[in-house]
């Protein structure tokens, strides 16, 4: 088979496929911390999961969700919590170029977001868009990917959707057979009628190439600026079938 290629860690997606008839497992938790006008946000999500399944060479298709989130808000008056369940995520992953995510690749990914989730952290309405991950690889030890996005998000105010683009650049490290480090830059603005946004955020993150068909991560995200979550912190791991 291909070597083990996972989605995660890092900000944009990759373009690679899982061989046709297997499937690849990862998931993870995470914490991320906001914090503005004297309240603090903290999110904390647990089995926060993608399922991958090859069809072809070229096509696989992807069911995304979190088994469980919990939020709480801290004001000098108060403090709020609610957990539940996260929004389902379907998707269709048809690479280009390079099934494999090695050299010169690409692909087109499209999705669909349904509400299923809780109040805590689901979105309330459905959402969709589309990626167009690429990259290729500088040398032996270096590569460069990119994800241009853009999606329809629902409003804040919950009566119709609003456009969101952007995407993210990455530069891949391999530091040895078994160890890699990325570091990636993402923007994303988000037009909602309420007031629009722009989200920029700088990630680190590592990799472990435990066995053939085991991956563990693990990563930092930081916010550059006031539209932007403080801290992310997150781990995984990636297992293929």
């Amino acid at each position: 088979m291909r070597d083990l290629c996972g989605d995660r860690p890092g900000l944009g997606s990759s373009t690679c496929i899982v061989d046709a008839g297997h499937v690849q497992v990862e998931t993870g938790l995470s914490w991320t911390r906001s914090e503005e006008l004297g309240a603090r946000e903290d999110v904390f999500l647990v089995g926060d999961t993608l399922l991958r399944f090859g069809l072809d060479e070229r096509t696989e298709v992807q069911l995304g969700f979190t088994a469980f989130g919990h939020v709480r808000t801290r004001t000098p008056l108060a403090v709020d919590e609610d957990s539940g369940i996260g929004d389902v995520t379907l998707a269709l992953r048809r690479n280009l170029v390079s099934p494999d995510g090695s050299g010169t690749n690409a692909a087109v990914q499209a999705y669909v977001t349904l509400p299923t989730g809780d109040d805590a952290i689901g979105a309330g309405e459905w959402s969709a868009g589309i990626l167009l991950p690429f990259g290729f690889d500088l040398n032996d030890s270096l590569s460069i990917a990119f994800t241009p996005q853009a999606s329809l998000e629902p409003d804040s105010d919950g009566e119709g959707h609003h456009a969101s683009f952007g995407g993210s650049a990455g530069i891949g490290i391999t530091l040895s057979d078994r160890l890699g480090a990325a570091v990636d830059l993402a923007v994303i603005q988000d037009d909602d009628p309420a007031g629009s946004s722009t989200e920029a955020l700088l990630g680190l993150s590592m990799t472990l190439s435990v066995s053939d068909n085991v991956q563990l991560d693990a990563g930092l995200n930081l916010g550059l600026n006031d539209d932007s979550s403080d801290t992310e912190l997150y781990a995984g791991i990636v297992t293929r079938f």
